[in-house]
């Protein structure tokens, strides 16, 4: 009698020191591609903090046209400037504690004819390193670290059975079936 091998379970941790997570569902035989995958996270800044907006005028050089502190990222503001599609008034939205207490979104002081901005500290990117389980993203909750470690167990055949290569025998009906041939 054929018996079914154990299932295959693939075993991986995020970090070195990492607990080990279960994948759950059972590998197949061929197993599946299974590979590191990088993709870049947008990182919004720390909040609250002061926030800076630069400004380059035509002709000119990137100079701050405004500064304010802000409990959310600031909001860059633009208007067509005299009807001018490559120059725009710009200026920045913060939020901030109004007088009565409450938060409420303010225009910081300054503003700018420009053709190019930016704001400081701005979002940044880092990488994080997923795992790609055939079809299926397994999404890594750390950023900035290593590949994932993983490895494949099971597949073997059952206690009280012997490997046959490509099938597992029960050891009592081969043991049973040699017997009466004696």
């Amino acid at each position: 009698m054929i018996l079914q091998r154990l299932p295959r379970r693939l075993l991986y941790r995020w970090t070195p020191l990492g607990v080990e997570i279960e994948y759950p569902g059972n590998i197949l035989d061929p197993p599946p591609n299974i590979v590191c995958d990088s993709v870049q996270v947008i990182i919004p800044p720390v909040v609250p903090g002061t926030f800076t907006l630069w400004g380059r005028p035509v002709g000119g050089a990137f100079r701050i046209v405004a500064q304010s502190f802000s409990f959310a990222q600031p909001e860059i503001t633009t208007f067509f400037w005299a009807n001018n599609p490559t120059r725009f008034e710009i200026g920045m939205r913060v939020l901030t504690f109004a007088p009565s207490g409450q938060l409420r979104w303010t225009n910081a002081f300054g503003s700018l004819i420009a053709v190019d901005w930016y704001l400081t500290p701005g979002n940044t990117q880092q990488p994080r390193r997923d795992l790609l389980v055939g079809g299926d993203r397994l999404i890594n909750p750390n950023l900035n670290t290593p590949c994932p470690t993983w490895r494949i167990t099971g597949g073997n055949c059952p206690e009280g059975s012997i490997d046959c290569g490509d099938c597992c025998l029960d050891c009592n009906v081969v043991n049973a079936r040699i017997r009466a041939l004696i």
